[in-house]
């Protein structure tokens, strides 16, 4: 029995472990493995490819989620950004009365 692809295992530890971008570390791994069960590139960067693709909800979600989120971030942060200066002009406005 062949334990070489198992290599790939060690991969993600040690990447995780780093804290790498899990993404690259990923694929590395796995090309790792699949270099050390013997599979040629063309055949491993078509496997690749192929789980891409028909993971392709999860890249939807993402190019939903993704610009939605930072959206709303952007949003409330220029809600709060503007309600803070309200709350600093009126603090202002009532002290200079308050001198008067």
């Amino acid at each position: 029995m062949n334990y070489w692809p198992l290599l790939g295992v060690a991969v993600i530890v040690i990447g995780f472990a780093l804290r790498f971008n899990p993404v690259p570390v990923v694929v590395s791994a796995a090309l790792a493995s699949g270099l050390l069960a013997g599979i040629h590139v063309p055949a491993l960067l078509a496997l690749l490819g192929k789980s891409f693709v028909s993971s392709r909800m999860l890249l939807i979600f993402v190019l939903w989620a993704l610009p939605t989120a930072i959206a709303a971030f952007v949003i409330q942060s220029v809600r709060v950004w503007l309600y803070q200066r309200r709350l600093q002009q009126r603090a202002a406005h009532a002290n200079d009365e308050a001198a008067h």
